[in-house]
């Protein structure tokens, strides 16, 4: 026992000494000739799925190369939850990861592909945690459902799931303008650009009167449109200048047909 103990010690160490390596040498891996093995290496190498899509946030290269990096993940956290899936959770596990592809099925450019599979392997990751959500502070949502008021709030308070979602693209949203200057124009876009999506997912969903239940359809909507926002912030994160105010305000119809529609 002491024998297999001190094994599996060594092997622990092993993976984590591999990952730190990955980290001090390849300073996320950049366009290489050992680069994409080298990330891709280093992400199946993490000792858990949350770990591995921290590492894939951090190292996105935002091209069609993310989708090999993407799939690591996914592989890698399905070990930790697909087995254990009954029916119905199988089910908004498949609608969720085709949601994720339907999104940007329209549009061209690897960065929409980048975004895809970040989409997917969060969406994975999420299903993984063992508690209710993965890094995310306790709660049905970002804000106090008890003072919700808008259609919008009332949608996000009704369904678990939206919640979730809701808090996933609040950490995304504050981790994004925490990596920009305060005071300085891209910060001050993308607080534009998040108060004008609201907005458009509100116009965009039908989200009904105030007061009434949300519909199967509202709540499907915003699912989808937070869960895209979330991988969009992420994807945009990469861009710089105008090519970042152009991605942050991109916005997509969450209804799922890839027309854009009127904001």
């Amino acid at each position: 026992m002491r024998r297999l103990t001190c094994a599996l010690i060594l092997s622990i160490f092993s993976v984590l000494a591999s990952t730190q390596a990955f980290a001090d040498e390849n300073s996320c891996a950049g366009p290489g000739p050992k680069g994409p093995d080298a990330l891709d290496a280093a992400l199946a190498g993490t000792p858990t799925c949350k770990a591995a899509m921290a590492m894939l946030r951090q190292c996105a290269w935002g091209s069609s190369m993310d989708t090999t990096f993407g799939a690591t993940v996914v592989s890698k956290c399905e070990q930790e939850f697909l087995g254990k899936l009954t029916p119905p959770d199988r089910r908004a596990y498949d609608r969720q990861m085709k949601l994720c592809a339907d999104r940007y099925a329209h549009r061209d450019g690897t960065m929409y592909i980048s975004a895809t599979a970040i989409c997917q392997a969060d969406v994975a990751t999420r299903f993984a945690a063992k508690q209710e959500r993965v890094d995310a502070p306790s709660g049905q949502a970002s804000f106090d459902c008890a003072k919700a008021r808008t259609p919008l709030e009332k949608t996000i308070c009704a369904d678990p799931e939206v919640g979730r979602a809701d808090l996933v693209l609040a950490e995304r949203y504050t981790s994004a303008l925490k990596g920009l200057e305060k005071g300085g124009s891209a910060r001050s876009s993308l607080v534009a650009s998040q108060n004008n999506w609201l907005k458009f997912v509100s116009r965009s969903c039908p989200l009904g009167a105030v007061g009434g239940t949300p519909s199967p359809a509202a709540r499907a909507c915003v699912l989808a449109a937070f869960t895209a926002r979330s991988a969009q912030l992420e994807t945009c994160r990469q861009q710089t200048g105008e090519s970042h105010d152009r991605c942050i305000n991109d916005f997509q119809d969450p209804r799922g047909d890839g027309k854009k529609a009127a904001r």
